[in-house]
């Protein structure tokens, strides 16, 4: 054995694998000589080889006496290099259960999945791993990545509670998640209708947005963690969740000057993670002809309210914010004077103090002048 890892470290692969060969004749059971052999076929281009061999290890052991986890995990790396993917989850099952509880185990699993690019069959180690240790951030980058760009087989609500707590985490781009995020919320009866609303230019509701309105259909939206927290943190990327949100803030805005939005709570905060949303993707949400006639008259009702020094609905102010960035506004100054709730508070900010906080450094940043030297001039 030690003979075949000096030859094989030398380069000699025909000697390494005679040297091997003849170790396994003397003495079947050594488990760190299949190992050896298995590199030695991968080296040398023979991978199928190589997994056959830890099969003969494995074969050849008593069931109370399985194969060394490290042999397994190599095992198992080539199963999936090589694209045999039956045989790589019930190799994955067998090492899980070795341990049922070891995070550690559950994210190799996962990791030697996503390796080889097999992100559905990573998903549920990466879960489990997880469970097990929560806050271990390497988990959740595991988690993202097994998600990323790509709409979940079976959304639950366990996975929208996964997907809620990886937006919270600061190790987590939640921007690949955008897909999975859409997959979950677009099961919502109430989101697809949405979705499927004809286009209407007018500046009234239609019948079937007063529907939605009177039944309170859209209250369970404005109480869904996951919605608030995607449209507050990661531009919608997924177009029918993108049509169902255009359409949502189209009815919100007209509920306004029709039949009237109560200044409650949860529809404080589902207007301004509808501003904040819109500020983020640069307003790219479409907008009719009478979004637009109706935006102005709640414009003027704002100047209004401030010119007779009243406080603004708030929900008013957060759909403002969710058709123009309210730092463009002139008044926006005096919005910030007032005192706000929660809610419209952080959308003030994102909108108003950081865009003038950033204008104000760019403003006292040195301006570079034209250069005029000849010789400068004549070397450019």
């Amino acid at each position: 054995a030690n003979l075949g890892a000096a030859l094989q470290t030398g380069g000699d692969a025909a000697g390494a694998l005679e040297a091997y060969r003849e170790a396994l004749r003397l003495s079947p059971d050594l488990p760190e000589v299949h190992n050896n052999l298995a590199r030695l076929h991968q080296e040398t281009g023979n991978p199928d080889a190589a997994i056959e061999e830890l099969r003969r290890a494995t074969a050849g052991r008593p069931a109370n006496l399985p194969l060394p986890l490290p042999l397994r995990r190599a095992l198992l790396s080539l199963l999936v290099t090589a694209g045999r993917s039956a045989e790589a989850e019930a190799e994955a099952f067998g090492i899980a259960r070795t341990a049922p509880e070891d995070a550690e185990l559950c994210f190799g699993i996962a990791a030697l999945f996503l390796q080889g690019g097999w992100r559905d069959q990573a998903l549920p180690y990466v879960r489990k791993a997880i469970r097990l240790a929560p806050d271990m951030p390497r988990n959740w980058i595991a988690f993202a990545e097994a998600l990323r760009d790509a709409a979940p087989p079976e959304p639950d609500e366990s996975l929208r509670a996964d997907l809620l707590t990886a937006l919270g985490r600061p190790e987590v781009e939640g921007a690949g998640l955008g897909r999975a995020i859409a997959g979950v919320l677009m099961a919502s009866p109430i989101l697809r209708h949405l979705a499927a609303l004809p286009e209407d230019g007018g500046p009234a509701l239609d019948d079937a947005s007063r529907t939605l309105l009177a039944d309170g259909s859209l209250a369970g939206l404005a109480e869904d963690p996951l919605l608030l927290a995607h449209l507050r943190a990661v531009p919608v990327c997924d177009p029918v969740l993108e049509r169902a949100m255009t359409r949502l803030r189209r009815v919100l805005l007209l509920a306004l000057t029709g039949p009237g939005l109560p200044d409650r709570p949860a529809w404080r905060a589902l207007c301004a993670a509808i501003a904040e949303q819109c500020f983020l993707n640069e307003y790219v949400f479409a907008e009719t002809d009478g979004e637009f006639q109706v935006l102005a008259v709640l414009v003027r009702a704002a100047e209004a309210a401030l010119d007779r020094n009243e406080q603004p609905p708030a929900v008013l102010v957060a759909l403002l914010g969710a058709y123009r960035p309210l730092y463009r506004w002139e008044r926006a100054g005096a919005l910030q004077a007032l005192s706000w709730p929660e809610e419209i508070a952080g959308l003030l900010n994102r909108q108003v103090s950081e865009p003038l906080a950033e204008a104000a450094i760019q403003a006292e940043l040195p301006t570079l002048t034209a250069i005029s030297n000849p010789v400068s001039v004549g070397g450019r």
